[in-house]
């Protein structure tokens, strides 16, 4: 019998789909919009692949967009918890998690 227990308050659903976002914290000047494809959503938070290197801690403004246009895009604010070289050259695996979720 298998005694594993989650241990998250949300599901993961496993989701490919484009991630728009920028760094807002640290402060910075620049305001460029970076993309990503994400890995999985739940709701805490995002990870998904990207070529722009982030930082733990950064906080980002974050804009994921469904394919389908029954599904409304999020807007959200989200803390990075992690960041993991992939073996892709130039990318990253980028874990978040929500600390706003903004209205649509």
């Amino acid at each position: 019998m298998d005694n594993f227990s989650e241990k998250r308050n949300y599901i993961r659903m496993y989701a490919e789909t484009k991630v728009e976002f920028r760094v807002i914290q640290p402060a910075n000047n620049d305001n460029t919009m970076h993309t990503g494809i994400s890995i999985d959503i739940s709701g805490d938070g995002v990870q998904f692949t990207t070529d722009h290197l982030v930082e733990q801690g950064n906080l980002l403004d974050i804009k994921i967009t469904p394919e389908k246009p029954t599904t409304p895009p999020l807007d959200a604010e989200a803390e990075v918890i992690r960041v993991i070289k992939t073996d892709n050259e130039n990318e990253y695996s980028v874990a978040t998690k929500f600390t706003k979720i903004k209205p649509s």
